[in-house]
């Protein structure tokens, strides 16, 4: 599917009555070196560590602990924001690129780029507030536990006003991952997480070649991969958008070809 701009009437149907559905994916880059070592220095060292010895060997064991998770701190930067809505689809990015991506092959969205991440949080609120309301729905994977927060803290961070769509129980929030385990699985129905693959293969959901995984895209942002870090996010926010649709019933009966 190649690129396309979003439809206008859409577009401005969205503006006049407010989106239906806001489904959403980020990715993070690295928490920076001060941020690293105040997560290792908050870290409790176990209370077997008592010689000087042990208690240094405790102490770079978490600093490690907080380079491998370094993505996943709060303070960590949001690199990239992929939206599927039911007006059309956007990316946000401040990956630094010297040559940012604005149309991608089989990429069906609009590409914003920024210099910076508060600027492009900036132009997200300034988007939402045109169209959203408080009935649009937002819909991600493990959104409650990750990306809602990290959303929220970025806002924070940056002394900037959160959105309105993403101030707690504000809107309408299907969570897929927590829904999947709650009601459409018995296999993974006791555990806490499961990864989007793995609700894609058991949905039968359309597969599609990963060329980089969750863990490499901090790493392929810094190094301003963009190329590579924007169709990840796009893919896993379609991925997570269709098994939504999937999930309440708002797709019919299909026929896979050839059958």
């Amino acid at each position: 599917m190649c690129h396309t701009e979003p439809n206008v009437l859409q577009e401005a149907q969205a503006i006049n009555n407010g989106l239906k559905h806001f489904c959403f994916d980020i990715e993070t880059g690295n928490a920076s070196v001060e941020d690293i070592s105040t997560k290792a220095q908050e870290t409790k060292l176990p209370a077997k560590a008592k010689t000087e010895e042990e208690i240094k060997n405790a102490k770079i064991e978490a600093y490690q602990k907080a380079v491998d998770k370094s993505a996943l701190l709060d303070r960590a930067p949001v690199m990239c924001l992929a939206a599927a809505t039911d007006a059309g689809n956007v990316v946000w990015s401040c990956i630094p690129d010297p040559f940012p991506v604005k149309t991608m092959p089989n990429m069906n969205a609009e590409i914003r780029n920024f210099k910076t991440e508060k600027e492009m949080l900036i132009d997200l609120r300034e988007w939402l507030a045109e169209r959203t309301s408080p009935a649009t729905e937002i819909i991600g994977f493990n959104s409650r536990g990750f990306d809602l927060p990290k959303m929220r803290n970025a806002y924070i961070r940056h002394k900037l006003q959160l959105p309105a769509i993403f101030v707690p129980g504000t809107n309408p929030h299907f969570d897929v991952m927590k829904e999947y385990i709650c009601y459409y699985t018995t296999e993974f129905s006791r555990e806490q997480f499961v990864k989007l693959k793995t609700v894609q293969s058991r949905l039968g959901l359309p597969q599609y070649k990963e060329f980089i995984s969750g863990a490499d895209a901090p790493r392929l942002a810094a190094e301003g991969k963009s190329k590579l870090v924007i169709p990840y996010c796009y893919m896993d926010t379609m991925t997570t958008y269709l098994a939504y649709k999937f999930m309440t019933g708002q797709i019919e009966d299909t026929t896979e070809q050839g059958a």
